[in-house]
């Protein structure tokens, strides 16, 4: 976005929420003097911090009488831009009109291309953090899946034990009221029986216990897999656009390293002067922008 549009100033604030150099100026002009003196512009008469673009559009008469530390030219849409916006935009053709502007594109491209590297890096970062956020979530939700799980499993493994002894009383009791003579020479047969019956189904039930870890286990690995797979996507992703980033900057750089012809070419002279009617002074809350 602010390779398209290198004149939507802003940053962000302690909350990571990007915020208009309009809402900078009016809160913490200081720290924009400090940190972004390429954020030309000043206040209108109802106190609203408008772009150097702005002031030269409406009135660029005042704008020039101001503030001449404004650099800038128009385009071939006769729009003006600041000398920073050519940097970004057309520095090619900026230094064939304005030779003399090259310092301060150099500086400016400089300074922007520091702006760049740190939003590239939050955004990188508050990726990542997103992810380890879901991820954290995730894990939490499937822990309490895991345990409601291993409740129904068990509460499943007590059911069936609790069946298979009531269903061995009962036919316990009828065994007995059937043929009470042979109560005690069945005894033990029965009991026998009962034995390799109950064992039997707690094997079944420890192997569902194992089966469901494993799976638990399975799933967790997978999970965990996923996630590395998800850091390195946005590790490459990231890793991609440094590269592109640094090629663009590279290639700005050489713009200026290139002997420029001296002409003036189809240059388009801003208008100066302090005339132009109807202009009304702005009252400058914010003082002018220094650099």
């Amino acid at each position: 976005m602010r390779e398209n549009h290198p004149d939507w100033w802003g940053d962000f604030d302690d909350r990571k929420v990007w915020r208009p150099a309009s809402y900078w100026w009016a809160t913490k002009p200081d720290w924009v003097r400090e940190n972004h003196p390429n954020w030309w512009g000043d206040f209108d008469d109802k106190h609203v911090w408008r772009t150097d673009t702005w002031w030269h559009d409406h009135d660029a008469a005042w704008a020039n009488q101001h503030h001449p530390e404004w650099k800038g030219d128009y385009d071939d849409k006769h729009v003006w831009h600041d000398v920073h916006w050519w940097a970004q935009k057309d520095p090619a053709v900026a230094l064939q009109r304005h030779p003399d502007w090259s310092d301060t594109m150099r500086e400016s491209v400089e300074r922007e291309h520091g702006v760049q590297q740190q939003a590239l890096q939050r955004q990188h970062n508050v990726q990542m953090q997103e992810l380890e956020r879901n991820r954290a979530q995730q894990q939490q939700q499937a822990d309490r899946n895991r345990v409601e799980q291993l409740r129904q499993l068990q509460q499943k493994h007590d059911a069936e034990t609790q069946a298979f002894e009531r269903q061995h009383l009962q036919q316990e009791q009828q065994r007995q009221k059937a043929a009470p003579e042979n109560v005690s020479g069945d005894w033990r047969q029965v009991e026998d029986k009962h034995t390799q019956q109950a064992a039997d189904l707690m094997r079944r039930h420890q192997d569902e216990t194992q089966a469901f870890a494993r799976k638990q286990a399975a799933d967790q690995q997978q999970a965990q897999r996923q996630h590395f797979a998800q850091q390195q996507e946005l590790q490459r992703q990231h890793s991609q656009q440094m590269q592109s980033f640094e090629r663009q900057h590279a290639q700005q750089a050489q713009t200026f390293e290139r002997p420029q012809g001296g002409g003036g070419g189809e240059h388009v002279e801003a208008p100066h002067g302090g005339g132009g009617g109807g202009h009304v002074e702005a009252p400058h809350g914010g003082g002018p922008v220094h650099h």
